[in-house]
């Protein structure tokens, strides 16, 4: 007989528990920490690519690098301040 315990979604974590008494402000303080940490761990990864013996770079491709991220964290900070505002993705293609 099969095991129909598991969840059906394949690759998606399950959602644990959410506690009803949970306070927004609590929920977000804890979703909001592991996301600005996984944030900071990708910006750390991208900045790997600052290696000179690896990789090469065109005044160009930094200021290309740099607005993306200024404005996602525009995105952000409107976001934060009740407003709304499209993110994009980036790439180096026109």
């Amino acid at each position: 007989m099969p095991d129909n315990s598991r969840s059906k979604s394949k690759g998606k974590r399950q959602r644990s528990y959410i506690d009803p008494n949970e306070s927004k402000l609590d929920r977000f303080h804890r979703v909001a920490e592991s996301r600005v940490r996984k944030a900071l761990k990708a910006i750390r990864v991208v900045t790997a690519c600052t290696n000179t013996a690896r990789y090469e770079w065109t005044p160009e491709d930094v200021d290309r690098i740099q607005a993306a991220f200024s404005d996602e964290l525009e995105v952000l900070a409107s976001g934060l301040a009740g407003g709304k505002s499209k993110a994009s993705d980036f790439t180096f293609r026109r």
